[in-house]
């Protein structure tokens, strides 16, 4: 699968509202309500049977992307559904706009992330661990996430979703 991002420009025209914008969804996800979406994200990681993560999708055919992640685990939580039958149960829910970043924002959202938070997760899902195998971004997600949670910079590179 290729990146929900090909649709974007990477050239970026204004350095100084680029700059803002990323020291925004920094702030964003150091504070209490980014913070607390990246906790129910970790869990979501380390509940995966599997410890891969797509790229390209939210979920399709048992394979997920770190926000599919979320909304599989939290079918689980609130069904008891096994990860496998939760995810069928996700894929549905979604349809199969599976090349749209926006429908992964949008999932994010429906499962407790913000709008920003999601942009920033599924960029660097597919952005950021482009060239990663499944299990390699799994893990590049789980660290990305561990320094946030302890303040660090939390960043795999310098070029963040535009």
């Amino acid at each position: 699968m290729g990146s929900r991002y090909a649709d974007c420009d990477d050239a970026i025209e204004d350095w100084l509202a680029y700059g803002r914008y990323r020291a925004r969804v920094m702030s964003h996800l150091r504070g209490q309500y980014g913070r607390a979406g990246l906790i129910r994200l970790r869990e979501a990681l380390l509940a995966m049977p599997e410890r891969k993560l797509a790229q390209g999708v939210v979920v399709l055919n048992g394979e997920c992307c770190a926000i599919g992640a979320l909304a599989i685990h939290q079918h689980v939580q609130a069904s008891g559904l096994s990860w496998d039958a939760a995810a069928i149960v996700v894929q549905a829910e979604i349809g199969t706009d599976y090349q749209d970043r926006l429908v992964s924002e949008d999932v994010g959202v429906q499962h407790g992330l913000d709008a920003l938070a999601a942009s920033e997760v599924a960029y660097v899902n597919d952005e950021e661990c482009y060239y990663r195998t499944q299990e390699e971004r799994w893990q590049d997600m789980v660290d990305w996430i561990d320094t946030l949670l302890a303040g660090g910079a939390g960043k795999l590179s310098t070029v963040g979703p535009l």
